[in-house]
């Protein structure tokens, strides 16, 4: 854990305490500060959780007083203690919904006031591709095998693209390469 000035104005720590879903301790933690007059920033590792029990879901809850929606990140660092993050677009644009999902290593900032994730620590479970490919790849859902991906590849010097969806064993897949369009469905008879 590092902890550096960040520069804020001071805030009430018991409204930091009831946002963050945690209290400063008197003797701080790891040498981070703890009077709301030295203004810091701890960094932390944490994990993405959700209650709802269909794979690699997000959940967000809102917060009784603003409204605000606010996802659940455990701490591991500080006996897997669950802090509020406020749910934003972080670094991209705000046409553009991707929440983390549940189990999605991030990397936490925490001020006595908020929780933020400031970056994401690992690639989802199948979304990177082998370096032969030279391939982008985006995987939507509650799985791999429950979800859509898009996938851009090279085969040779051309480019391949792909459009897959998975349920319940059953597949629809589109390919578009120099030879034309083609398209797969699988349906899985019970």
């Amino acid at each position: 854990m590092s902890c550096q000035d960040s520069r804020a104005a001071p805030v009430d720590i018991a409204k930091s305490a009831w946002r963050c879903g945690w209290s400063p301790e008197p003797t701080g933690r790891r040498g981070c500060p703890t009077t709301p007059n030295q203004a810091i920033r701890c960094a932390s590792k944490g994990k993405v959780v959700s209650n709802i029990p269909f794979g690699e879901t997000y959940e967000y809850v809102p917060d009784p007083l603003t409204g605000l929606n606010y996802y659940s990140v455990e701490v591991p660092l500080w006996q897997n203690r669950t802090v509020s993050v406020r749910c934003n677009p972080m670094n991209m644009p705000g046409h553009f919904y991707y929440p983390p999902y549940a189990g999605e290593r991030v990397l936490l900032e925490l001020y006595y006031d908020r929780a933020e994730i400031a970056r994401f620590l690992a690639w989802r479970p199948g979304a990177q591709m082998p370096l032969d490919t030279q391939g982008n790849h985006i995987v939507m859902g509650r799985s791999f095998s429950d979800g859509t991906t898009l996938r851009n590849t090279y085969e040779g010097a051309s480019p391949t693209f792909y459009i897959n969806r998975h349920f319940l064993g059953n597949t629809q897949f589109i390919r578009m390469d120099d030879g034309g369009v083609y398209n797969k469905f699988h349906i899985k008879k019970n």
